[in-house]
């Protein structure tokens, strides 16, 4: 599924629409590229104020208007085969499609100059066929000058890395020490589902089995590929980037309801088209000028670095205050398949972790805790319950800092960030259970939250509900956490069956 088939379905998969395969390829699509995370984001906030006060909006539209806009989406779904049926179509995803769903997307798309897609189609199908790939990523940090006039980019160690690639979906990390010494690495085989961490340090290995893969399901580069697509990158010209010329190209957005800027680098060789440099964030953060190359740096051992003279303060750590770049890209290079084994060298000792098993009572002590934590309400969303706004994110930092410091911190916050770092210390993405049981234990599409403000301990009035993989029936969660099973026919909105 491409981006601009996403955009069109964005509205559809609100009312449920979409087939099953549909939505398999839009899970997997979101999974890849975080610009349509984002869009689907913005989408989801959007339906939720406009469900609110949809009356307020819909009577200023004709109704001729709204004929028109559901006869379009419905092409729209035509057009691309994945629909089950459309019967209905909520005034929410209507508005939506009528106000110009581009409007919206626009919140998080390129915000850059213009590249036609066509011309970067080389370095992507490159990119896309390539069954490995090697290259090195290195890290960075901003520490700013005395007060705070200039910066520089100071690089870490141990934290330059090699990776490898091979397909299908394995992957190898190796840390290096200031020595260029091999220290640490991290193997992940997709297909079984499994990481092996080795410490040469101790002899000892990690065989972990994951709930969900750190890594793009099509490539390590996949995200770039995604923005090779895009018409709207921002064009940087021609510059010697590893001892060649290359053509760079620049990909912008704001992101979120902070509107938070964000820009990515890359480079294109510019005889062969193949990709050889990517950086995150882009050149207008990330000033490639102020890197220090002489050295690395232990960028935990304090708040300052001393260098040329000057004492350089750490930056406050936002977006624009790390950055990566990936250099010595190669394709299709020879690897041994023994690069990516899941058995430790000889004579470590192993060490074999199963991931946690999750189950509704895991996710009902978690949306529990949440709610104690705002002050016994349920918050507006969930599970990303601390991304609703600037205010939530701030909330919960000072929290996390107040019990890692254990001064100042409520019994409400203590139980939240200890069950957060509980089950982040499981290898699981976050928040709590809450994202894999939804990613993988419930049917696509079927999560509706409708929590916002309902008093913890309500026995009457619905959190949440879900369907089960294989069942016909849906979860309803009440706010006293209570559960029952009803048919989709008894639910209080409509669903897509």
């Amino acid at each position: 599924m491409t981006c601009a088939q996403c955009e069109d379905l964005l509205a559809a998969r609100f009312d449920g629409l979409l087939d099953e395969a549909a939505e398999r390829e839009f899970a997997a699509h979101l999974a890849a590229c975080e610009t349509c995370r984002m869009a689907l984001d913005e989408t989801r906030r959007l339906v939720q104020r406009l469900e609110e006060d949809g009356r307020g909006v819909v009577p200023s539209i004709a109704s001729a208007v709204m004929d028109q806009i559901v006869h379009e989406q419905a092409m729209r779904l035509r057009s691309v085969g994945m629909m089950k049926h459309v019967a209905r179509i909520s005034i929410a995803a209507a508005v939506l499609v009528g106000l110009g769903i581009a409007l919206l997307y626009g919140m998080s798309r390129p915000i850059g100059g213009r590249v036609y897609a066509a011309d970067l189609s080389v370095a992507r199908e490159q990119a896309e066929r390539a069954r490995s790939a090697t290259w090195k990523v290195s890290y960075f940090s901003r520490f700013e000058g005395p007060a705070g006039v200039g910066s520089r980019w100071f690089r870490h160690t141990p934290m330059v890395q090699r990776h490898a690639y091979k397909a299908p979906g394995r992957y190898r990390v190796e840390m290096l020490n200031a020595d260029g010494e091999v220290v640490y690495v991290r193997i992940e085989d997709q297909t079984s589902r499994a990481e092996l961490a080795i410490s040469h340090k101790t002899k000892t290995a990690t065989l972990r089995y994951l709930a969900e893969s750190s890594h793009p399901p099509h490539g390590p580069f996949e995200r770039y590929q995604e923005m090779m697509r895009r018409e709207d990158l921002r064009s940087l010209g021609k510059e010697e980037v590893a001892g060649r010329p290359a053509n760079g190209f620049r990909f912008e957005l704001r992101t979120g309801l902070l509107g938070e800027y964000r820009s990515f680098d890359f480079w294109l060789d510019a005889a062969t088209k193949r990709l050889i440099r990517c950086q995150q964030p882009g050149g207008d953060l990330f000033n490639a000028a102020e890197i220090v190359r002489d050295r690395g740096w232990d960028v935990s051992e304090g708040e300052t670095i001393e260098y040329a003279g000057k004492v350089f303060k750490r930056a406050p750590g936002g977006v624009g205050d790390q950055g990566s770049i990936a250099s010595e890209i190669a394709f299709d290079v020879e690897l041994d398949d023994a690069l990516f084994s899941l058995v430790p060298p000889a004579g470590y000792a192993l060490k074999a972790v199963e991931p946690p098993p999750i189950a509704e009572k895991d996710v009902l002590e978690f949306m529990g805790v949440v709610a104690d934590y705002y002050d016994k309400t349920f918050p507006d969303r969930m599970p990303q319950f601390a991304q609703s706004s600037k205010e939530d994110l701030e909330r919960l930092r000072r929290a996390q800092e107040a019990v890692r410091q254990k001064r100042g911190a409520s019994p409400a916050e203590v139980k939240l960030v200890d069950l957060m770092n509980r089950w982040w210390q499981t290898g699981i993405p976050g928040p709590g259970p809450m994202h894999v049981f939804i990613t993988q234990q419930i049917t696509e599409g079927s999560w509706k939250y409708l929590g916002k403000g309902v008093r913890l301990g309500d026995k009457d009035r619905i959190i949440c509900w879900y369907r089960p993989r294989g069942s016909r029936t849906y979860r309803v969660v009440y706010g006293d956490l209570s559960v029952k099973d009803v048919g989709p026919e008894d639910l209080p909105l409509p669903v897509g069956r």
